[in-house]
């Protein structure tokens, strides 16, 4: 006992010394494994510079002189891939690290702890300067992220200086191009949702592998939106699908080193196998999940060294009784559905989620977690300042309680084809997200206010008290916020924008001509802005402009959002350059200044016309089209299912709602009605229907339902007039000899815009 407490003051006399770090104190480094290794000497001087206002030397370990004053960076075999340990012992500061990223990170972690640095937006960083840098004597600082396998953020962003800004923030997916290591790519194959590749690779004559529907009937996967899943009965199939993976994990056997994975998880649909084998599966385990895990085992089996990772999604969700995955089988919990995922975890509105994460708990040893920071919800009709950062720390430390190893969240501002800001304070999300990935029992709060300090200086006052006010009104909304409609939730009333458009004009005025500032503000305007424009739309303005002068304002603003986010114009985002997009955005707010022309025979309707252009996603079949409205339309060309080609059936377009598995239109194309020139498109009638919003109900083209197109249908449905009916056009063209007569072009569809008359009460 007096040994331990000689120990315990020992320790603690020695923590009162501390290491005064000056300029003059040169980095030395060794032998560097890999590349981010070579980058942490590069970081760290870079920095010391900035801090000490003096040049920092970078010397190699062989010509220094050992127990001189210098800062030594050292990998060291001991320690994990991504941990990292800072200790002084009077003279010399290591900070040495795991590889790869360990000594990084210590790099990285050594400069936000005792240099102050705070990275927080690739346009924002705090960089003191100060004489000395201080670190206590004979106190191990070692650490790793406390999700070590993945920290992933899907933010919309990629351009180099976010992605370094970001990998400094110890983000282990980011690869800030050429100039960065790929080490810094967490390495998993498969993608998600692809279970269909397993089905669509199944030859041809083989159809009893393939999984059916409630009819009986084979379906063959397409892409992530099935149709369907798999059979996991079939065991002629799980041989197939084992001889499939081993194609995938091809290239993973040649990356040595690092943490690996591979994806086998379902399609991006609710449909799953009704045959009678998947019927006593779920029958044996209670949950369809049951079958699937039991599937997910058997190919595990077949790769005891590979982890084979599998999604707890839609109606997977439930966990199953009486199975447990295999230790080389890792459940993603992806809980979009019935969540509230604009309130905390531990909301009574979440305690359906809490029991589903505690029956996981159990049956896996290893976990991830898919996270959602922003609303996905048919009715999130358009771009408004949705915002949940108050939560932020609570939940991720519930998913690291929970035992996740990998967290990858959704957390995008992107809303539609033109990059609108459709939430507020991104940037603060993203900070706080990456910072508590790292270790989420950090102080938020004062994370939080560190952030709105430096962010807004001098307006910080007007910030912090719309980012209050934001949170009072998404609080007050009753029940769950994605189960109410974004019109119904009472949040955009006249309330709201006067009152927050008079905290932006007071942030302005205390902005003065600070450019920077005036931008920050901007991007909290954007989706504000957006969502009075919805006001106006539906009669007057509710912020107490004109509607030229709110399409002026989202216009100077939008401008400044490109020029900050996307500044790299030629490169690729999707299939076009940012460049493209941001033409596309500029063309998108005209639209809102100048609607489109009413077609001749509407004239005295009340009609709704959506675009393809600026509402659809689907970038894999927009096609630019000098025929179409606006230029653009939705292409269905070759059908990757032999057995729809479009030789076979004549052209239709339905809808069909998911909820209650009903066809509610679908109407078949006469042949006699479509245009021979193959350059006219043409309004065909679809039929007359109330749309609900509560239920997914999806617009398509063509039998093999490969033209989806629901987009253009989900901006019609108004909750404040759930009973309307319209009648459904669609504007069409059709090309090729199974449409017309002797024609030489593909065999292809294109539609370019929904038009919907509303259908007086006395119709």
């Amino acid at each position: 006992m007096k040994s331990s407490l000689l120990l315990f003051v020992f320790a603690i006399s020695a923590a009162l010394y501390a290491l005064d770090i000056t300029a003059d104190f040169p980095i030395v480094t060794t032998t560097a494994k890999g590349t981010p290794e070579q980058k942490a000497p590069e970081v760290l001087q870079e920095h010391l510079e900035i801090i000490f206002n003096h040049k920092t030397v970078v010397i190699p370990e062989e010509k220094w002189e050992k127990g001189t004053p210098a800062i030594l960076l050292r990998p060291d075999d001991n320690l994990d891939q991504e941990e990292w340990n800072i200790e002084s012992d009077g003279k010399v500061l290591t900070i040495s690290g795991g590889w790869p990223r360990g000594l990084f990170y210590g790099v990285c972690e050594f400069l936000e702890k005792f240099g102050g640095v705070r990275w927080f937006t690739e346009h924002e960083v705090k960089i003191p300067q100060q004489k000395v840098v201080t670190v206590p004597d004979n106190v191990s600082f070692r650490r790793k992220p406390a999700f070590p396998v993945q920290r992933h953020i899907s933010s919309t962003l990629e351009h180099r200086a976010y992605s370094k800004s970001r990998a400094y923030l110890k983000l282990n997916h980011v690869v800030p191009y050429e100039e960065w290591p790929t080490l810094f790519s967490v390495r998993g194959v498969g993608g998600v949702h692809n279970f269909w590749k397993l089905t669509n690779a199944v030859p041809e004559g083989m159809e009893r592998m393939l999984p059916v529907n409630g009819k009986g009937e084979p379906q063959r996967g397409i892409n992530n939106y099935g149709p369907n899943q798999l059979c996991f009965a079939n065991p002629e199939f799980r041989a197939f699908a084992k001889q499939e993976i081993e194609k995938w994990l091809a290239p993973m056997k040649s990356q040595n080193g690092i943490f690996g994975w591979i994806d086998v998880s379902q399609n991006d649909v609710w449909d799953y196998c009704q045959c009678e084998g998947c019927k006593k599966l779920t029958q044996k385990y209670g949950t369809v999940s049951g079958g699937m895990l039991e599937f997910i085992n058997d190919i595990a089996s077949a790769f005891p060294d590979t982890i084979i990772q599998t999604f707890a999604y839609q109606f997977t969700q439930q966990p199953p009784q009486n199975i447990q995955a295999r230790d080389n089988v890792m459940i993603q919990t992806a809980f979009l559905s019935s969540s509230d995922l604009l309130r905390p975890i531990s909301h009574l509105n979440n305690a359906e989620i809490r029991r589903q994460y505690d029956g996981w708990r159990n049956i896996a040893k290893k976990k991830a977690v898919w996270a959602y920071h922003r609303l996905y919800h048919m009715t999130e009709a358009f771009p408004w300042p949705q915002c949940c950062f108050w939560n932020i720390a609570e939940n991720l430390r519930y998913y690291h309680d929970y035992g996740a190893v990998k967290l990858y969240i959704e957390s995008e501002y992107r809303e539609g084809r033109g990059g609108f800001v459709s939430r507020a304070f991104n940037d603060l999300h993203n900070y706080l997200e990456c910072k508590l990935m790292d270790d989420p029992f950090q102080d938020d709060k004062l994370l939080i206010e560190e952030f709105f300090q430096y962010q807004y200086g001098p307006a910080v006052d007007e910030m912090k008290a719309y980012a209050a006010y934001l949170k009072k009104r998404i609080d007050a909304v009753q029940g769950k916020v994605s189960d109410k409609p974004l019109k119904t939730r009472g949040i955009m009333d006249d309330e709201f924008f006067v009152t927050v458009n008079g905290l932006f004009a007071k942030a302005e005025e205390k902005a003065g001509n600070d450019s920077g500032l005036l931008t920050r503000i901007a991007m909290e305007r954007i989706p504000v802005d957006f969502a009075a424009f919805e006001m106006w739309k539906q009669g007057g303005s509710a912020c107490g402009v004109t509607k030229d002068a709110l399409v002026d304002r989202l216009e100077k603003n939008v401008k400044l959002f490109f020029d900050r986010y996307h500044p790299e114009k030629q490169r690729k985002f999707g299939n076009k350059s940012l460049e493209e997009w941001e033409k596309e955005t500029f063309d998108i707010l005209n639209v809102m200044r100048h609607p489109l022309p009413v077609p001749p025979g509407f004239e005295d309707k009340d009609i709704i016309q959506v675009p393809v252009y600026g509402t659809c996603h689907e970038k894999r079949v927009l096609v630019n089209d000098p025929d179409a409205t606006l230029g653009t339309a939705m292409k269905l060309g070759k059908v990757a299912d032999p057995k729809y080609d479009h030789t076979k059936y004549p052209m239709l377009f339905g809808i069909y709602d998911y909820t209650t598995n009903t066809s509610l239109l679908e109407r078949t194309i006469p042949k006699e009605e479509i245009p021979q020139d193959e350059k006219t498109y043409r309004l065909y009638y679809i039929g007359r229907i109330a749309p609900n919003g509560f239920h997914k109900e999806r617009l398509y083209g063509h039998r093999s339902w490969a033209l989806r197109i629901h987009e253009l249908y989900a901006k019609l449905w108004d909750p404040m007039d759930d009973k309307r009916e319209y009648d459904i056009y669609i504007s069409c063209k059709l090309t090729g000899p199974a449409y017309v007569e002797g024609s030489t072009l593909e065999n292809a569809v294109y539609v370019d815009k929904l038009l919907a008359v509303k259908c007086r009460n006395e119709e």
